[in-house]
């Protein structure tokens, strides 16, 4: 018996030595091919704002599409990877559920008239605003269903029906049904549909489906506690239904979307005691208040008149690669603004010391002290109303958590989009406009 223990334990120990190296790889194999991409897009995306001819601008839009693709399948690829080795985890936060369904009409509502299609997105009355959830997942879900349903139609049109029923007393089962009158799927493979890298054979398919994103699709429902089904007749089209369960939250007393007067409390929702739960840190990323304020896909890019509210800000870029910190520095430059640039941590300690920073991009990876350690390092030293937002090629949650934890306040994955950069600006702006911002120690 105990020599079967033993052998048990050892294989439990080597496997869990297995996944870990194989999360290390993935963590690496992400900033590494995330790196070069950075330039790849967010350069391309400052050449399309050029001046062009015709042809190059086709170029241009060529390399732009094709960085694009090789990106999706990057990040599909390591979804797949995490939701297998099991460090594909749920972040839990309150989210405006017909905030989102707006974002998802207003961003397939230019797909569907590229292609002359209609799009059609519905509500149910019932369906409650605030809930708690992992709102990136869903989001990731219903952009991969609503983006093939525009891909593979190429007349009639596309519609997202959201249903609603209540689960329990502080819980709601939503059902969200994208329909399209497409290419529709044959009986045999619809069998096979949801494993990965298998895609249909048909002669109007364009050939570039990795056979990825509906495995990865159904997966994320699971791990949300749903599923997804489908219905579909080969030339007349498909119905994807994903029902995906969610449990109620309280809205917020003042959104930071409609005001910005003064700061919410960020304590986590206490749903069965209608109350604030604990205290958080005074520092946090993502908190309750952040939450409320719009996203990069909620976001637009900031217009001439908030550039101008940040033209006295003090912006420093904590950037280890030289193409890296000209790339920032152009796409700063497109929104009027200018900043200071460093190369390692040490010295983004060293510059904020001296004075006149209000604004911190700090990349994660960088040499003599790296970015979360000289995040620490300055809140020890008392800096705690300088906003930091990380800067990374490294795209799991763990890396979110770790950041959080060092005490950094935002965070933006590479590569980098102008609308990201600009995004996270306007968040910065309106929580110094909430207060409890400062270039100075506490």
């Amino acid at each position: 018996m105990e020599l079967r223990t033993r052998e048990l334990k050892a294989s439990r120990d080597e496997a869990m030595a297995a996944n870990e190296a194989k999360t290390r790889f993935l963590a690496s194999m992400s900033h590494e091919i995330r790196t070069p991409m950075n330039v790849v897009i967010g350069m391309t995306e400052l050449l399309m704002h050029t001046d062009q001819d015709e042809q190059q601008r086709e170029l241009t839009q060529s390399i732009q599409r094709s960085g694009e693709h090789l990106l999706g399948l990057i990040n599909n690829i390591l979804d797949l990877s995490c939701i297998e080795a099991g460090r594909l985890k749920l972040a839990l936060r309150r989210f405006d559920l017909h905030l989102l369904i707006k974002d998802c009409e207003t961003l397939f509502r230019q797909a569907a008239d590229a292609k002359a299609l209609t799009l059609e997105v519905s509500l149910a009355p019932e369906a409650p605003r605030w809930l708690l959830g992992d709102e990136v997942k869903l989001r990731q879900i219903l952009f991969n269903l609503l983006g093939n349903a525009c891909k593979y139609t190429d007349a009639g049109g596309v519609s997202l029906v959201v249903e609603s029923s209540p689960r329990g007393e502080d819980g709601v089962d939503l059902g969200f049904k994208v329909t399209d009158t497409g290419l529709g799927i044959s009986d045999d493979f619809q069998a096979i549909l949801f494993e990965e890298f298998t895609r249909q054979s048909l002669r109007d398919q364009d050939g570039r489906s990795s056979g990825l994103g509906l495995a990865i699709t159904r997966r994320l429902c699971r791990l949300m506690g749903g599923d997804l089904a489908v219905v579909s007749r080969l030339g007349e089209g498909s119905c994807f239904t994903a029902t995906i369960p969610f449990s109620l939250a309280l809205a917020p007393a003042r959104s930071a979307l409609s005001t910005v007067k003064e700061p919410e409390s960020a304590d986590p929702v206490d749903l069965k005691a209608n109350k604030p739960a604990t205290s958080k840190p005074q520092v946090e990323l993502l908190s309750e208040t952040l939450a409320e304020v719009p996203s990069e896909k909620q976001s637009e890019v900031l217009s001439e008149t908030q550039v101008k509210g940040l033209q006295g800000v003090g912006i420093l870029v904590a950037e280890d690669g030289r193409v890296n910190q000209r790339m920032i520095e152009l796409m700063l430059a497109k929104l009027g603004l200018k900043a200071d640039f460093v190369a390692d941590g040490q010295a983004a300690v060293e510059r904020i010391e001296a004075g006149g920073i209000d604004l911190v991009f700090m990349d994660i990876q960088m040499p003599r002290l790296d970015g979360v350690s000289a995040t620490r390092e300055l809140r020890r030293r008392g800096f705690q109303g300088l906003y930091v937002i990380a800067l990374t090629a490294y795209a799991f949650e763990t890396q979110r958590q770790e950041c959080q934890g060092a005490g950094m306040n935002d965070f933006l994955t590479k590569p980098v989009r102008l609308e990201d950069l600009a995004a996270a600006l306007q968040r910065f702006r309106l929580r110094r406009g909430l207060g409890g911002l400062s270039r100075t120690r506490a």
